[in-house]
């Protein structure tokens, strides 16, 4: 059996990667959590004066869902991915023999398999994650902080009427998270639905 062919993340990649890394010691470290949160919210506090934060907060979502979406599926090799995922299968059901042979020689075969495809993940992610990494710490600091932020306390949703945003629905996940998350992934399902559709 051939060897896999071996495809290393590009400097950019490990650079997206340390950038990312970086970003999110925001959620450890108030300082690089403020310094994000104040560029972006040169950004969105325009926004905030001609939206009711209830939309901006949608199109928020919506902006990360869209962004995320298009550049994992450009960056998603689906064919090399199902490759390796086949691949994998084959090397797994020939180790659960008893050869201790084989077994010698195909456990670094599929480890390197299972890496190169997880790898085909990776890539999106990180670049993805450069995008939602920096909008999260911006939300987080805005209700962490409402004294320096723009979140009003209350909002009024469609069909909910007045809201708390910081209200806790279950568990950690708060009025505002859900209302974001909500945005986002419908926002994620539609632009699949229509770059498929348009291919």
């Amino acid at each position: 059996m051939e060897t896999v062919e071996t495809r290393p993340l590009t400097t950019w990649d490990k650079v997206a990667g340390l950038v990312v890394v970086g970003l999110m010691m925001g959620f450890l470290l108030n300082p690089i959590q403020s310094a994000v949160a104040t560029v972006l919210s040169l950004v969105f506090h325009p926004l905030s004066t001609v939206l009711p934060f209830s939309a901006l907060l949608s199109g928020v979502g919506s902006a990360t869902g869209l962004i995320t979406t298009v550049v994992a599926m450009r960056l998603r090799d689906d064919d090399r991915a199902q490759e390796l995922k086949e691949r994998a299968e084959t090397l797994q059901e020939r180790l659960d023999g008893d050869d201790e042979d084989e077994l010698e020689e195909l456990s670094p075969e599929l480890a390197n398999t299972q890496w190169e495809l997880l790898k085909t993940s990776i890539r999106p992610a990180l670049w993805s994650a450069l995008v939602t990494v920096p909008t999260f710490l911006w939300l987080r600091w805005m209700f962490a902080d409402p004294a320096t932020a723009l979140a009003p306390a209350v909002v009024v949703l469609p069909a909910l009427g007045p809201v708390t945003l910081t209200a806790t629905i279950v568990g950690p996940v708060k009025v505002w998270l859900a209302w974001y998350l909500g945005a986002s992934i419908s926002t994620r399902l539609v632009t699949r639905r229509a770059i498929r559709y348009l291919s």
